[in-house]
């Protein structure tokens, strides 16, 4: 044989090689949607809610004996989110109960949602204020899913301090977070100058500007609202991605936590990311997904601050929930198919 048919037939084989480990590994990423998927049609309740998890933040040893359901709309809502891109009869009928709970905590007629629900005891429902994170999430997932809901564009521009900034709550006294106001840009698809010079300068000076959210979590939503059509936060780019690099280890976790890693991996994706990260990140969530539930870890997402004697946030307890870890980390895997 001469040499260039060894040649011809080594590669042939290689190609063979490879062809076969990429269908594997898309087996394997179709195989982990799926079974995550299951698991959270299998948590979602029948009137539409996702499970959360509050805990205070006290001793570790002691937080799951003070650990309480915590019903809310933003899990949900956020969940529904992340799940908008996938085709799959199981997401259509998590998606349509989604949209009936969301409608049925509209109280209103101005389009305003608020973070605790009507399942929860008083004083926590009816007491309850109106929030732009909760507003925007249950906006978009409606808007998604061509559901009707009154125009609240007005309210939402009109809720800002006197930088041009969004305020989290609608009432007069309120404290501006990095996160809130990505996400009203996600909803409102504005470029909006001062509000995108205020997120761009605090990505670029590394500031954790959130009150709400861990640094990795507001730029998550940073990245989302850029990934959306918000192209005035193309400086954060190069800042989001060196400081999401800067987290993940050699075995592609951030900090062996499958929701961080999961956060990270959508960052890199929101900003189309292709270094060898990525397949790392991928490997370490497909390698962390329980075989008997198809779930992902519960982990902190969601803090609870209130502000301490020099007016910065103090953490009082965190909110958590293995489904959303679950839908974030499907996000991510959607993605890369």
């Amino acid at each position: 044989m001469k040499l260039g048919k060894k040649i011809c037939i080594s590669a042939a084989i290689l190609v063979a090689v490879s062809g076969h480990a990429s269908a594997a590994n898309n087996n394997d990423v179709n195989a982990a949607i799926e079974n995550g998927l299951r698991y959270l049609e299998s948590v979602q309740s029948e009137y539409g809610e996702f499970p959360t998890t509050f805990t205070p933040n006290i001793d570790e040893n002691k937080r799951v004996l003070y650990a309480a359901y915590d019903s809310n709309l933003f899990t949900t809502a956020m969940i529904a989110d992340a799940l908008q891109s996938i085709k799959s009869p199981r997401v259509d009928r998590m998606e349509n109960k989604v949209v009936t709970y969301l409608k049925s905590q509209l109280n209103n007629d101005k389009g305003l949602w608020s973070y605790f629900t009507t399942h929860n005891p008083k004083p926590l429902y009816p007491n309850t204020i109106y929030d732009m994170d909760d507003t925007v999430f249950a906006s978009m997932v409606l808007k998604h899913n061509s559901a009707s809901y009154p125009d609240n564009r007005t309210i939402i521009k009109a809720n800002k301090d006197q930088e041009g900034l969004y305020k989290t709550w609608l009432r007069p006294d309120s404290d501006i977070d990095c996160g809130v106001n990505a996400n009203v840009l996600s909803y409102l698809q504005e470029n909006d100058s001062k509000v995108c010079d205020y997120l761009n300068e605090q990505v670029i000076q590394g500031k954790t500007c959130a009150w709400y959210y861990t640094r990795m979590d507001s730029y998550y939503l940073i990245s989302r609202a850029y990934a959306s059509g918000v192209s005035c936060l193309k400086p954060s780019v190069s800042y989001l991605t060196s400081y999401t690099l800067s987290t993940i280890n050699r075995e592609g976790s951030v900090e062996n936590s499958p929701y961080k890693t999961a956060v990270a991996l959508n960052i890199l994706l929101a900003v189309n990311y292709q270094g060898p990260e990525i397949q790392r990140a991928k490997e370490y969530l497909l390698k962390t997904q329980s075989p008997h539930t198809g779930a992902w870890p519960a982990e902190d997402f969601w803090l609870w601050p209130v502000a301490d004697e020099n007016g910065n946030p103090k953490i009082i307890g965190r909110s958590g929930s293995s489904a959303i870890t679950t839908a974030f980390v499907i996000k991510a895997l959607n993605a890369l198919k």
